[in-house]
């Protein structure tokens, strides 16, 4: 039992180093220009260890990015509880929108990452925490939505995030990020068919809010 406790934790720490390292690598230098070799060299490993561990390079990036979400969608989630003691569904997805569209606005690295990582794999439009965040509003408003619109919703919502990213930072197109902010918090609600008067008021409520609470960038995918 020890043994294998042991080599539980072995195992743990490896994984743990590889992925600290390819966050880096991934922050520093994007999707396109890290390398799996790359990112084991400075480990003194193979670069099967990421094989191993993680399967392929776009579902480590995906790790990167889910915990990058993960964290400061907890963060506004804490914000908002403080606040008004408890997270309303509402207000926390429009922020989440808000915060990460203001993230690669203001911080080079992560929009590279990201658009690159999203241009190279556009078929993880379709991803878990939007199925999941669909099926929380249709829980919670009593949408009676079925499995198959959950999924269409959650597909719509989530692939207008490159598209409207990639649009706006290639400079094709004549709005700017609060055009863009708005769009994308409004059209989530719009995709749920709520009801008018309530996805505006969610929206100006969520941008007086993000300026309240006064969110930090910083580098290597943190948000304070």
């Amino acid at each position: 039992m020890a043994t294998e406790q042991s080599q539980n934790r072995l195992e743990q720490s490896v994984k743990n180093q590889l992925y600290a390292q390819a966050k880096k690598l991934f922050y520093e230098k994007g999707y396109n220009d890290t390398y799996l070799s790359e990112i084991t060299a400075g480990l003194n490993m193979h670069k099967t260890s990421i094989t191993y561990h993680f399967g392929t390079k776009t579902k480590l990036a995906s790790k990167v990015i889910s915990e990058y979400v993960a964290s400061y969608s907890a963060l506004i989630d804490e914000k908002l509880t403080q606040k008004f003691g408890q997270a309303e569904l509402h207000l926390s997805a429009a922020l989440r929108y808000i915060v990460f569209l203001n993230a690669l606005e203001q911080d080079p690295n992560v929009r590279r990452f990201y658009i690159e990582y999203t241009t190279a794999n556009p078929i993880n439009v379709y991803n878990a925490p939007s199925v999941s965040l669909i099926k929380q509003f249709n829980e919670k408003y009593n949408l009676g939505l079925d499995e198959k619109k959950i999924s269409l919703i959650a597909i719509a919502n989530y692939s207008t995030y490159p598209a409207l990213v990639i649009t706006y930072f290639s400079n094709k197109a004549n709005f700017d990020l609060k055009d863009v902010i708005e769009y994308k918090v409004k059209l989530l609600f719009e995709l749920l068919h709520m009801p008018s008067d309530f996805i505006e008021k969610t929206y100006q409520t969520s941008k007086k809010l993000f300026e309240e609470f006064n969110f930090i960038y910083k580098p290597y995918f943190v948000v304070e």
